[in-house]
């Protein structure tokens, strides 16, 4: 996705991750998108991740919310995301999704995920110099009369210093027609076949 300054001029690109978390600080944009991320911990050898296993959860709704508000003479944002999902491919050995604490265990991974994504997007845009996350506009709507003390300086000097909070909350609505990976029932690789 590329990146345009206020004069309509390419500063630069936004990765895969990056867009996605571009994407979610806009209101009604994701409409289906894959979270994939490590299986979590207490699946397979070791209690840890193998570099191999992974899970993804699709998700179909979000509703964003982005308030600005000026605290101590400074504007302040929060971004909290609400999103449901389905659980997609499990390619995890011993996870259990049957069980409450697994489901739990992918919501809290897909909303690490969607928190990390929605950091690098800011993180570029803060380094080009670019509000494309659009705080500049809540700003002006939440206080107007701050806003004109701002607008001059918003892009160069105050939005990459703006405190920003981000949260984010998923609900795994399904998990499929497969409630388990049939990874479990496969016999370990030799050391020969490495």
């Amino acid at each position: 996705m590329a990146v345009f300054n206020k004069s309509d001029k390419m500063i630069g690109w936004l990765s895969e991750k990056e867009s996605k978390g571009y994407h979610f600080t806009q209101k009604g944009k994701v409409q289906s998108t894959l979270i994939q991320f490590a299986c979590p911990a207490g699946s397979g050898k070791a209690a840890g991740m193998r570099s191999k296993e992974f899970a993804n959860v699709e998700m179909i709704r979000d509703h964003t919310e982005v308030k600005g508000k000026m605290a101590s003479g400074k504007p302040s944002f929060e971004i909290l995301v609400r999103a449901e999902g389905n659980i997609g491919e499990v390619q995890c050995k011993d996870i259990d999704l049957t069980k409450t604490a697994t489901i739990r265990q992918f919501e809290q991974k897909a909303e690490d995920e969607i928190k990390s994504s929605i950091e690098q997007a800011l993180k570029k845009a803060r380094s080009l110099k670019s509000d494309i996350l659009g705080l500049g506009e809540v700003m002006h709507r939440a206080d107007p009369k701050a806003w004109k003390g701002l607008m001059k300086r918003w892009h160069e000097d105050v939005f990459p210093e703006a405190a920003v909070r981000i949260s984010a909350k998923v609900n795994i609505r399904r998990v499929g027609t497969v409630t388990n990976s049939f990874l479990k029932d496969l016999p370990e690789p030799s050391g020969d076949s490495q």
